[in-house]
């Protein structure tokens, strides 16, 4: 079984344009505080590797890390789109390896608003209608 259905997904068609939106990268966020001192961060790799595995330095101290799908635009994904894991907190220590252990990421992207009336109010995850779609009929 695939660990992924893909990353790129066809949306449907507005007018005679098929409309496909893309999770480029699964990007990593973290918050470590030391003190008086908040350390924020992140780090990214292609949806398509089917892993994680990252090389980063975070300070000493406890890290708050989150998962979140990002967009070929660059953009974060629609937060009401996809269901990621609550934050989990991981105590950060010199030479040790950190692990989140498995992470899923559950997107959903059909039946989303193309722009065209009609279609369904459900946002979708990156696609945003350009102010003419409903011209596109």
């Amino acid at each position: 079984m695939d660990k992924f259905v893909d990353c790129t997904a066809e949306l449907g068609k507005v007018g005679d344009i098929t409309v496909t939106e893309e999770i480029r990268d699964i990007e990593l966020d973290w918050r470590v505080v030391v003190g008086d001192a908040v350390h924020d961060g992140w780090a990214r790799w292609p949806c398509v590797h089917n892993n994680g595995a990252t090389g980063f330095d975070l300070p000493e101290g406890m890290a708050e890390l989150s998962v979140k799908p990002i967009c070929a635009s660059g953009a974060s994904a629609a937060p009401e789109t996809y269901t990621a894991p609550a934050t989990v907190e991981r105590q950060v220590m010199r030479g040790d390896v950190i692990s989140l252990g498995a992470i899923e990421l559950v997107i959903s992207v059909s039946n989303c608003d193309l722009g065209v009336p009609g279609t369904p109010t459900q946002p979708c995850i990156c696609y945003v209608p350009p102010p003419h779609a409903a011209d596109l009929r």
